[in-house]
């Protein structure tokens, strides 16, 4: 069960958003805040959020690619990755898939680009 996180309660916490621990250990929900309108000024408390509760669920955000790209350009660059074909237009932004099937390439663990 969620338990809510007041504002203040956390260091970094900004009072627009409504935070919701997870569990003891990590993850918390986020809400009050629309992922495809997140500007510069959302970086940091995002991000200091993102260091105390390690995973960060953000629900009821339905982002069109060039919306989830424009998100996550605000944290740094983006990269393709090398061993899949892409949309040439947004290389950034694939699909991995974990259906069965010889088509499946995300059937197994696996680490996207540690290697970078």
């Amino acid at each position: 069960m969620a338990t809510a996180i007041r504002p203040g309660q956390e260091s970094g916490s900004d009072p627009r958003l409504d935070v919701s621990r997870l569990s003891g250990s990590l993850g918390a929900e986020i809400r009050g805040i629309s992922l495809a309108a997140a500007g510069p000024e959302d970086v940091e408390p995002l991000r200091s959020l993102l260091t105390e509760h390690l995973v960060l669920f953000f629900p009821d955000q339905h982002l069109t690619p060039d919306e989830h790209i424009a998100f996550g350009r605000l944290f740094g660059d983006l990269e393709a990755h090398p061993n899949l074909s892409m949309d040439a237009e947004r290389p950034e932004f694939f699909e991995l898939r974990a259906e069965g099937g010889a088509g499946a390439i995300a059937d197994e663990w696996h680490s996207d680009l540690t290697c970078r």
